[in-house]
């Protein structure tokens, strides 16, 4: 049955929004200013003008970033963010993919535009 296929990935899901909520109230970045922290990030590496020194900066950042929200290193204004933590969870992991293929790319010898 669904239940018993996906138990584990369920159970493992619960783990993760409970542990997000025991983040409401304490210590650590807000969620409105961690979105905006990676958007900037995109809009400054990953435009149309793009450089191989300052993409490959943004993939570090973006990388760490990334292990912030991992690690809960965030904070949860009330219990009503949990749906902008999972956002925030996806999105940054999206900017992280998209700057490593920027990355990739401009590597393996592409412009900085037409990617």
């Amino acid at each position: 049955t669904f239940r018993h296929k996906y138990a584990g990935q369920i159970a493992a899901k619960i783990q993760v929004v409970r542990r997000a909520l025991q983040t409401v109230g304490q210590d650590g970045q807000e969620m409105s200013s961690f979105r905006r922290e990676f958007q900037q990030r995109m809009s400054q590496a990953g435009a149309h003008v793009r450089f191989p020194a300052l993409v490959k900066t943004a993939v570090q950042e973006g990388e760490q970033q990334y292990r912030r929200i991992l690690n809960y290193e965030v904070k949860l204004n009330n219990a009503a963010e949990i749906l902008d933590f999972f956002r925030n969870r996806q999105l940054c992991l999206t900017h992280l993919a998209v700057l490593k293929s920027i990355a990739a790319y401009l590597e393996r010898g592409g412009g900085s535009r037409g990617s």
